[in-house]
C-alpha cells in the first residue's frame, strides 16, 4: 500500500539520500574479500539494495577496509571504504620459511602492542570519539546498525554535523541494564557500556526488531522506537542443493561462540538424534570454540566453516529443519530464510516475535535440550506436521517481512525524520566526552 511519505518522496525535486553503516558487510559487495557476515549485515544489505531499487533515492553504504579504496558504485549502491586497522595473523598460519622466525617476532610484538594499548584504554575515563569519516557522509539520515562502540561514535559525528541518524537494535542484548553513562562495562564482544549507553541517547531515532524490544528500550532508557521488523527478499529463483550434502539434513547456523548463539550445544543435540544427520554452518569469529565443536561433533554431523551469501539459500532450502541452539536474539536472520522456503524452525529456547508458537512455523522446547531433540524427531517423522509448518512460515514472511514493504516503512521514517525542521540541539564535543 502506498503511504503518503512514500507518495511525497517521490515527487521531492532532491533525491533521499540514506547511508548505512555496517563496517564487517564487506564480504556483500566484494566476493574476493574473506570475512564472516551475520544476519545484521544481512539486514543492513538488504534495506539498502532494496531502497535503492526505488525512485529518487540515493544509497551510501559504509564497510570497513584495512587498505585505502576509492567509492564506487554497487547496483545502485554508492560504496564507501572506511579505513580500519588491519587484522594481524596468528604465528600459527605464518608459512614456514627461513622469515619465519623473524615475522613470528613481529607478529608477536604486534599483538602484545595492540593488547597493551587496549588495557591502557580500557584504565581511562570512558569516552565516545566522534568518527571523523562519518562527519563528511553526504547525507539525509545516517543508519547505524547494533548497539556498541562503532555506533556511538558515528553517531557522535552525524550529530555533529547536524546529520538525522537512526540506530536499529540488533538482539534483546543491545538494552542491556548494565550500559548507563560512565559505565566501564564490557560485553561480551568488548564494547563499553558508557559507549552503549550514548548510542542508545543520542540517535535521533531508534528502530526495534519485535514489540518486546520496543518495551523493553522504553522501560529501561524511557526511549520510544519504530517497529520495522527485518526484511528478506522474497524473489528470486529456486537454489539447487548443495553439491557437498546429501539430503535430508538438519540445519544449524551462527557463530562459533558459547554466550549467544551457543554453538556448542548442536553436537550435544546430534549426539541424542544419532538417526538424524546435521550440517552446521559455523562462522570462525572464536577459533578455540570452532575447534572444540569440530573435535566434539559425532560422525552424524558436519561441520563447515564458511558458505558465500550468494550459496547459502540452497543449504536453507533443502532442508529438513532448521534448529536454533541460542539464549539470545533479536530476530535471527537465518529464521526467515528458513521461513522463505517452508522449513519448520526448532528453538531451544528464541521465539521471537512468537513466530514459533503465535504464527506456527515451528516450536520451542522450553530451554530443555533433550525436549528439543524430542520435538526434532517427532517433526522428522511426521511429514503432515512439517507441511503445516512450512506453510505457516511461508505466509509469515509474506504478511510480515518482506523486503519491499519493510523498505517503504523505512522510507517513511527517513521522510519523517528529515523533513522536520532542524534545529540547534545536535551534539556537542562536550557531551561525547
Amino acid at each position: 500500500m502506498r503511504t503518503e511519505a512514500s507518495s511525497r518522496a517521490e515527487t521531492r525535486s532532491q533525491p533521499l539520500r540514506v547511508a548505512f553503516v555496517s563496517p564487517l558487510a564487506r564480504p556483500l559487495f566484494d566476493a574476493d574479500c574473506n570475512g564472516d557476515v551475520g544476519g545484521s549485515e544481512v539486514r543492513a544489505f538488504t534495506f539498502a539494495r532494496t531502497i535503492a531499487a526505488r525512485r529518487n533515492c540515493r544509497v551510501q553504504f559504509c564497510v570497513r577496509s584495512s587498505e585505502v579504496l576509492p567509492s564506487r558504485m554497487h547496483d545502485g549502491i554508492e560504496l564507501h571504504y572506511e579505513l580500519g586497522q588491519a587484522p594481524i595473523p596468528r604465528v600459527r598460519d605464518i608459512p614456514m620459511g627461513w622469515q619465519w622466525p623473524v615475522k613470528a617476532i613481529h607478529v608477536t610484538a604486534q599483538r602484545w602492542s595492540r593488547s597493551l594499548r587496549k588495557r591502557w584504554e580500557s584504565r581511562k575515563s570512558p569516552s565516545v570519539n566522534p568518527h571523523a569519516f562519518y562527519a563528511n557522509l553526504d547525507a539525509d539520515a545516517v543508519c547505524c546498525f547494533g548497539v556498541n562502540d562503532h555506533s556511538a561514535s558515528v553517531i557522535a559525528a552525524a550529530g555533529m554535523a547536524g546529520r538525522k541518524t537512526i540506530l536499529f537494535l540488533a538482539c534483546d542484548g543491545d538494552i542491556s541494564e548494565s550500559y548507563y553513562e560512565g559505565s566501564t562495562f564490557r560485553n561480551e564482544y568488548g564494547h563499553v557500556g558508557h559507549s552503549c549507553y550514548f548510542a542508545i541517547r543520542h540517535a535521533d531515532r531508534i528502530v526495534a526488531q519485535t514489540l518486546s524490544q520496543q518495551l523493553l528500550l522504553q522501560k529501561r532508557f524511557g526511549r520510544d522506537s519504530v517497529l520495522i521488523r527485518n526484511p528478506i527478499s522474497l524473489t528470486g529463483q529456486d537454489p539447487p542443493p548443495p553439491a557437498d550434502q546429501a539430503k535430508p539434513y538438519v540445519l544449524w547456523v551462527g557463530r562459533a561462540e558459547s554466550f549467544h548463539k551457543r554453538a556448542h550445544l548442536c553436537p550435544e543435540l546430534a549426539r541424542q538424534c544419532p538417526e538424524i544427520r546435521f550440517v552446521m554452518i559455523v562462522n570462525k569469529n572464536r577459533r578455540g570454540m570452532f575447534e572444540q565443536i569440530v573435535r566434539q561433533a559425532p560422525p552424524n554431523v558436519s561441520v563447515i566453516e564458511r558458505v558465500p551469501y550468494a550459496e547459502i539459500d540452497s543449504y536453507f532450502r533443502h532442508a529438513t529443519a532448521l534448529v536454533n541452539t541460542s539464549g539470545v536474539e533479536g530476530f535471527p536472520n537465518s529464521f526467515l530464510q528458513a521461513a522463505k522456503y517452508g522449513v519448520p524452525i526448532l528453538s531451544l529456547d528464541v521465539d521471537p516475535g512468537r513466530m514459533l508458537t503465535k504464527h506456527g512455523c515451528g516450536a520451542v522446547a522450553a530451554r530443555r535440550l533433550e525436549s528439543l531433540a524430542e520435538t526434532l524427531r517427532s517433526t522428522v517423522r511426521d511429514e503432515s506436521r512439517r507441511a503445516k509448518m512450512s506453510m505457516a512460515g511461508r505466509k509469515y514472511v509474506r504478511d510480515y517481512h518482506d523486503a519491499d514493504d519493510r523498505a517503504a516503512e523505512l522510507e517513511s521514517l527517513v521522510i519523517e525524520l528529515t523533513s522536520r525542521a532542524r534545529n540547534a540541539s545536535g551534539v556537542s564535543l562536550r557531551q561525547v566526552a
